[in-house]
């Protein structure tokens, strides 16, 4: 699925190469854009660009230009509303069928729904020498692999390097974002060649494209988990009988999100050794994963059972108390949890589990202390429960008002991206507690994150007089990109200045000196 950001570096590339981008502020903009690629801050680049875009929606001229309604739908689609970007793109096609530009945004918005149908006919009507840099072949190599159909996924994928390889050629003498565009396209079209090679049992071939990506960026996102999955798959092909492999497959099947793959990794390597504990445990793993508590249980049990293997035992315990505690058995999850942490007393995750069982039983025995409820909305938000932690919350909030109780409720539907949600708990502790400055300071990041710059900067700055001086570094940090989301760059510029020069972080120093490096050029 290709996401919104490398859509938005998409859509710059077409203003940029095409020449839609007038020769005023938005050019500066998307300068910046091109220069924040080129050192791979990502982040900062889509903030440029999207101050770039709304710099060019003032620009009269642009009025009665077709690049106005490109611009229109895909400024909805980059704020999430999908329907009314294709309906505005529907519209202009019908309007103007001749203007291709609208058949790459609606077909980048369908793309992006994994929708290939309906994109590849809209990328189909693109003229070749235009736009004939491989995009259809790689639509249909993607809709390939949704059909599972992986030869031809080769086919059209093989094409779309072929194509990319010899167009990119005319760049000429390229740009740093020219290089970052044409890595971008290889390590894409590499990732889905080594996914089809794979499912076609071509190890060797799959293992070369992945080496390409390792080449290009040895931190892509996966690339770990899938080159193990292929020398793991050589090994179990060159040695059938080696149970650790099989195992060590499945593991880093499951890692990659494919848990499918990973049962019957986990079953060969127990069909080998029986008595393998943590084979026994991972299996149980799988299956929780997959909804299927009732044949994770008997796993789990069975690595405790054997005793053999120490790391297996504190998994299952753990893993055990889960089961239990989700299944309202509170006392029963508090025993295994106990196992867990008398085989290693520093397991956090089993410390964190053993506070949410005892809150819970603490209320089973006394339902009617409401307090507890906080304590235990704290518990399942340390441990990464943050629907539980919301729940919890509010079950509080029906027995009184307490700001830190509605600061807590506010911080989880952060963590949930509910902004709106967390906006108003804020201002809620704030009704509160006028004073009360961590809820004025996560006010202020709520709002930017809403894109109410203008109240989240004076949120910000009423942070900066109330808190502590060493939180600063941090609010004036939020304070600079609240400027700069703005599309205020000097204000920007000079709080990331007063950041530099008070803040003991140097690896943020070293990112802020590079983002005043192209802001100040």
């Amino acid at each position: 699925m290709i996401n919104r950001k490398t859509l938005l570096l998409l859509i710059m590339m077409v203003f940029t190469l095409f020449g839609c981008v007038p020769k005023n502020q938005t050019e500066l903009h998307f300068k910046h854009a091109q220069d924040f690629m080129e050192l791979q801050m990502m982040h900062e680049a889509v903030i440029e660009l999207k101050n770039g875009l709304r710099t060019m929606e003032k620009d009269k001229q642009y009025e009665k230009r077709p690049e106005k309604k490109l611009l229109d739908g895909l400024t909805c689609f980059l704020s999430g509303d999908n329907e009314k970007a294709k309906d505005i793109l529907s519209n202009a096609i019908k309007e103007s069928p001749g203007y291709w530009g609208y058949y790459f945004g609606l077909a980048s918005i369908y793309i992006s729904e994994m929708k290939y149908d309906q994109a590849i006919p809209l990328l189909s009507k693109i003229p070749e020498e235009d736009f004939g840099y491989g995009q259809l072949n790689l639509v249909l190599g993607m809709k390939a692999i949704q059909d599972k159909d992986y030869k031809l996924a080769i086919k059209e994928l093989e094409e779309a390097r072929a194509k990319f390889s010899r167009k990119s050629l005319d760049f000429g003498q390229e740009s740093g974002s020219q290089q970052f565009i044409k890595n971008g396209a290889i390590l894409i079209l590499s990732n889905l060649l080594a996914v089809a090679y794979e499912k076609e049992n071509k190890l060797t071939e799959a293992y070369e494209n992945l080496q390409m990506i390792k080449a290009i960026n040895p931190n892509f996102v996966g690339l770990k988990n899938s080159l193990s999955i292929l020398e793991y798959k050589m090994m179990v092909k060159a040695n059938p009988g080696d149970f650790v492999a099989w195992n060590a497959l499945g593991w880093n099947y499951y890692h990659k999100g494919l848990v499918d793959d990973a049962i019957p990794a986990y079953k060969k390597a127990l069909e080998l050794n029986p008595s393998y504990a943590l084979a026994w445990n991972n299996l149980g793993l799988a299956y929780l994963k997959n909804g299927d508590d009732d044949a994770a249980e008997p796993c789990f049990v069975k690595a405790v059972i054997l005793n053999n293997d120490k790391i297996a035992a504190r998994y299952a315990n753990y893993n055990l108390a889960r089961i239990c505690r989700l299944n309202g058995k509170y006392a029963k999850a508090l025993e295994y949890l106990s196992e867990t942490l008398k085989i290693d007393p520093d397991y956090a995750d089993a410390k964190k589990e053993y506070v949410v069982a005892f809150n819970l039983a603490e209320i089973e025995k006394f339902p009617m202390k409401t307090e507890m409820y906080i304590a235990l909305g704290n518990a399942y938000f340390e441990n990464g429960e943050i629907d539980n932690a919301i729940s919890a919350y509010q079950k509080y909030l029906k027995s009184g008002e307490n700001e830190k109780n509605y600061y807590n409720l506010g911080q989880a539907y952060y963590l949930k991206s509910d902004f709106r949600q967390a906006e108003k708990c804020y201002r809620n502790a704030l009704r509160l507690n006028k004073k009360y400055w961590q809820a004025t300071f996560a006010l202020g990041k709520a709002l930017k994150r809403e894109g109410e710059f203008s109240e989240a900067i004076e949120c910000l700055k009423a942070a900066l007089k109330e808190s502590p001086r060493e939180v600063l570094p941090e609010i004036i940090d939020e304070l600079a990109y609240a400027y700069f989301e703005k599309g205020e760059i000097a204000a920007a510029v000079e709080r990331w200045r007063n950041l530099i020069e008070i803040s003991n972080d140097v690896e943020k120093v070293n990112r802020r000196e590079k983002i005043l490096g192209v802001l100040t050029s």
